[in-house]
């Protein structure tokens, strides 16, 4: 099984539709060797896309751990437009004046 996300030893929890249009999703569990995360991915089949993600790790005290989320919505593939890394003209002009007003406005 290769996809986004998951490993080899996912196990499919649920398969589903959602949006408007009907997208269809797929959920699955699964850990990957050596890492404390049970992880549950929703994914896009079709596209390779996931839609949800949920990671959740064991503590030492008993009925305790982590659990973190992550939703994902408008995705678009590649980066068509690179200048947005480019920082604007005035954050690389005259950097260190800048850097001093900031310090001298300290306050007391």
């Amino acid at each position: 099984m290769s996809l986004f996300l998951c490993t080899d030893n996912a196990i499919q929890l649920t398969n589903g539709f959602i949006g408007k249009n009907q997208t269809q999703v797929v959920t699955y569990q699964y850990t990957y060797p050596g890492s404390p995360y049970t992880y549950t991915t929703t994914i896009n089949p079709k596209a390779c896309l996931p839609v949800a993600q949920i990671y959740l790790s064991a503590d030492v005290v008993p009925d305790s751990g982590t659990m973190n989320s992550m939703l994902v919505s408008d995705i678009s593939l590649g980066i068509k437009d690179t200048s947005v890394f480019i920082p604007p003209k005035i954050c690389l002009n005259d950097k260190s004046s800048r850097v001093e007003k900031v310090l001298s406005l300290s306050v007391t």
